[in-house]
């Protein structure tokens, strides 16, 4: 009785960074348990030139792909690289590259997922000094029981991406569908240093406009649905920015509010103007706004 796949993952090697072809398809299939069922490559012939740097990396030349089938062969529909009917994920490591080689026919009822934005999600990158495939291969130990070769080569990406995700889940105690959930839920936190995975960003805003509005202006991959849920949440809660610059968030009157103390204790904010050193200027430039409008 054959097994369906359940996640089919794709990588592939090219001519060039820019304006790149195809030069190598891999793809690995596996279980919902993400036990590797089927692995597969094949080289493929571009009409254009592979570039040197493209060369030194993959080690792919003109005579490696000499022989081999073109893209429009390999990327049919009837191809045996096809994702099979009954899989639910189709994934690779870095789904914003490899996509423009994927036919969009392939794609149609699947799941599709970046496992580099789960790793981005799921591991601190101060531990594993960065989110490369490679780097979270060694950073696992899967080095320790596997001998794949070197990297750069599709086939073998494939089956490190899957190293690597399983490693991901077994670490984060989440299944592959969770992951996803959490992944594309635009209303929730992705992680970082100051909220847990999955925290709804409604709850955040509540307590913390402040970061809402950092990560909407500097977290540049952001997917676009979530980037438009925040946009909108940062918009119709403005309120609360005053609100929260107005709470004292230290020293002996934390929890009271400037607005109050500025005249009762107006030489204890002088003295917090001159001589803190303020992470937030925000803040001091509130406290500053309401002595100006006494």
């Amino acid at each position: 009785m054959k097994v369906e796949p359940y996640l089919e993952i794709y990588d592939f090697e090219a001519t060039d960074l820019f304006n790149p072809e195809p030069t190598q398809i891999g793809l690995v299939s596996a279980n919902k348990d993400l036990e590797m069922l089927t692995c597969n490559d094949a080289y493929i012939k571009p009409k254009g030139k592979i570039s040197f740097p493209a060369m030194g990396i993959t080690g792919i030349t003109p005579e490696t792909v000499e022989n081999s089938p073109s893209a429009e062969e390999l990327l049919s529909e009837d191809s045996y690289f096809a994702p099979d009917e009954g899989s639910v994920y189709v994934a690779s490591y870095n789904w914003d590259y490899d996509k423009q080689f994927i036919p969009e026919s392939w794609l149609v009822g699947k799941k599709v997922i970046c496992l580099l934005k789960v790793a981005r999600m799921l591991v601190d990158k101060q531990l594993s000094g960065d989110h490369k495939l490679s780097t979270l291969w060694y950073y696992y130990g899967h080095y320790k029981t596997k001998d794949y070769g070197n990297a750069h080569d599709a086939g073998i990406d494939c089956k490190m991406t899957l190293d690597v995700l399983k490693s991901m889940l077994d670490e984060s105690e989440l299944t592959l569908d969770e992951v996803y959930t959490l992944l594309y839920d635009p209303t929730v936190c992705k992680g970082g240093k100051k909220y847990e995975i999955g925290t709804p960003w409604k709850e955040i805003i509540t307590k913390d406009y402040d970061y809402v509005e950092y990560v909407l202006e500097n977290v540049k991959d952001m997917d676009q649905k979530e980037r438009d849920y925040i946009a909108k949440l940062v918009e119709d809660n403005q309120d609360l920015k005053e609100k929260q610059l107005d709470i004292i968030s230290f020293g002996k009157e934390k929890g009271n509010k400037w607005s109050d103390i500025i005249n009762t204790q107006p030489d204890y904010v002088e003295w917090c103007l001159t001589n803190l050193t303020w992470r937030n200027e925000e803040v001091k430039n509130y406290i500053k706004d309401l002595i100006n409008n006494e």
